[in-house]
């Protein structure tokens, strides 16, 4: 791998064991190819903790951009963009605001500083309404190497106009080991 730096965010720190799950999933494969995984996180210490790896407070948009400069590749994992959540153009914008655009943010930011982009093992939908549908027809056309979970995502993303080339393979936490009984 030629990014000795992965940083990754997901709603990792958030309490949700199926994205520390994936965040798990993900620490492993990067150790498996030589690089060093980095998280942003809701609670960076509980992440450091927890999975043994340098992270990063999401709303910390300094702590943010550094690390992500000293990244060689920026990885947006086991997530799901859906419209449960509002998520508009003005969202992306806003720091401050939380939900999908908090989600999305960072790989706006990787795309301005330049540091190469991955769409991980994402789900898509619902999407409702033009606006978020439009949003995700567009990262998923200028990310340098995207994954999806299913068909289903990849048959919504044809139907917004996207003709990006994604591997689609199952939700990753299916390869959680488990203990044999």
């Amino acid at each position: 791998m030629a990014a000795s730096q992965v940083l990754v965010a997901g709603w990792y720190g958030a309490g949700n064991l199926g994205d520390e799950m994936l965040l798990s999933l993900f620490v492993d494969g990067c150790r498996e190819l030589g690089a060093r995984a980095v998280a942003l996180s809701f609670d960076p210490a509980g992440t450091t903790a927890h999975h043994g790896i340098a992270a990063v407070d999401i709303a910390d948009l300094a702590a943010v951009e550094a690390a992500m400069s000293a990244s060689g590749l920026f990885a947006l994992g086991g997530g799901l963009l859906q419209t449960h959540d509002r998520f508009t153009l003005d969202d992306l914008d806003d720091f401050d605001v939380p939900g999908i655009g908090s989600y999305v943010r960072p790989l706006l930011m990787a795309r301005q500083l330049g540091v190469p982009t991955l769409l991980w093992a994402q789900g898509l939908g619902p999407l409702e309404g033009g606006e978020p549908r439009a949003i995700v027809r567009d990262l998923f056309d200028w990310v340098d190497h995207a994954c999806l979970r299913d068909a289903g995502a990849l048959a919504l993303l044809r139907a917004l106009g996207s003709q990006r080339d994604c591997r689609v393979a199952p939700d990753p936490a299916w390869a959680w080991p488990l203990p044999a009984v």
